[in-house]
């Protein structure tokens, strides 16, 4: 199975978009994604260990988000298209570090390919003239 997405990617809180592989139908990638998602977070997330391996390396993230102007443009923009505003930051990651290892068993479980939704948008081809 080729993975699609780094672990890292899985850390932080995301709304984005995957783009199909060559040779994928966009539904057979967005499964595959949820397969590997699950199953890691599955075999290790849960445990105590990681869990508080994440939360240190989120701290940690906010600590270097803050070294540049371009990752504090980055952080910003983020939080801009998410609908969240540059305000609510720190209240993000203060929920993100009460989150305990038994409300991410619960997510695990909620999380599987048959309640997963795909969206495929491609863009308008201009006819010619």
């Amino acid at each position: 199975m080729r993975l699609l997405a780094s672990e890292r990617q899985f850390r932080y809180p995301i709304i984005g978009y995957l783009r199909g592989i060559k040779g994928y139908l966009e539904r057979k990638t967005a499964e595959t994604l949820c397969l590997v998602f699950g199953c890691w977070v599955k075999a290790n997330f849960y445990k105590s260990p990681e869990l508080h391996r994440v939360h240190r390396l989120s701290a940690a993230s906010k600590i270097y988000a803050r070294d540049s102007m371009t990752s504090q443009a980055s952080l910003l923009g983020k939080l801009e298209t998410r609908g969240f505003s540059y305000r609510d930051e720190a209240a993000i990651r203060r929920r993100l570090q009460q989150v305990s290892a038994a409300e991410v068993q619960v997510a695990a479980k909620l999380l599987t390919p048959q309640r997963s939704s795909v969206v495929v948008v491609r863009p308008e081809v201009a006819a010619a003239k």
